[in-house]
């Protein structure tokens, strides 16, 4: 099991897709910089495969569970960007589990674990 902690709020798939074309660029750029961030502080050198990814958002403001699914998408492309995964297709990823989680007020965090 690898744990990555990500500080902040990632963005929700309602702000997602009302963005237009150069917001999501930047966004994803912002986002997946510090993905990768905290996937080098963990030291990790290869991620298990076939994987069941569990990705909990910790967020003051309650969100539906499927608003969460951006963080997948961010997080796999940044895994494949650092050659971590060969792609995140069923042959790699078997599995995404999304939840939600009430957090205190300047400790909004998304965790994802990979097992």
């Amino acid at each position: 099991m690898i744990r990555i902690e990500v500080p902040g709020r990632l963005p929700t798939l309602n702000q997602y897709r009302n963005w237009n074309h150069w917001q999501h660029s930047k966004e994803k750029n912002t986002h997946s910089e510090a993905i990768q961030a905290c996937v080098l502080v963990s030291k990790i050198k290869q991620v298990p495969t076939p994987m069941v990814l569990n990705i909990t958002a910790y967020t003051v403001r309650m969100r539906d569970v499927d608003n969460c699914v951006i963080a997948a998408k961010y997080f796999l492309d940044t895994l494949k960007y650092m050659d971590l995964i060969v792609d995140d297709n069923p042959k790699y990823v078997k599995s995404l589990i999304l939840q939600w989680k009430k957090a205190k007020s300047g400790q909004e965090k998304t965790v994802f674990i990979m097992q």
